[in-house]
């Protein structure tokens, strides 16, 4: 799972006042995550085995510089146009907020049977015009 807050502090408000010790263990968990449990709900703590930061969204800010390409035409930019450019032909239909995945995060990712909210719609969107790469 993706640690989505809103559903963590939701999910565990009534066990947090009946308890000192919790130890929360998502298999994936983003940074952001992390920041906002050890800022609102102290007393969790979470071990996780993959914790994905800022570096693991598709639109990576220092892209440009990191990136495995050696043509040059492919920058943070192109990519950012191209992506797009398939959510238009695609028709996928989305909110603006959601265009990137949940929290805008632009992940990457996916599993066997399933694609957290945070994966860009573009592998798990379903229409009559466009089939899914994975479910969600």
């Amino acid at each position: 799972f993706i640690l989505n807050m809103y559903w963590f502090k939701e999910f565990f408000s009534s066990t947090i006042s009946k308890t000192d010790n919790i130890i929360f263990h998502p298999m994936i968990a983003h940074d952001i995550a992390f920041t906002n449990i050890r800022t609102e709900i102290p007393k969790i703590q979470v071990q996780t085995i993959e914790r994905l930061t800022n570096k693991h969204s598709f639109l990576y800010e220092s892209l440009d510089n990191d990136a495995p390409f050696v043509n040059q035409l492919n920058n943070k930019e192109t990519i950012k146009k191209f992506y797009l450019s398939l959510i238009e032909k695609f028709n996928i239909q989305l909110p603006e907020e959601e265009i990137y995945g949940f929290g805008k995060l632009g992940l990457l990712l996916a599993f066997e049977d399933s694609a957290p909210d945070n994966t860009i719609p573009l592998l798990w969107y379903q229409s009559d015009k466009f089939t899914p790469l994975f479910n969600r």
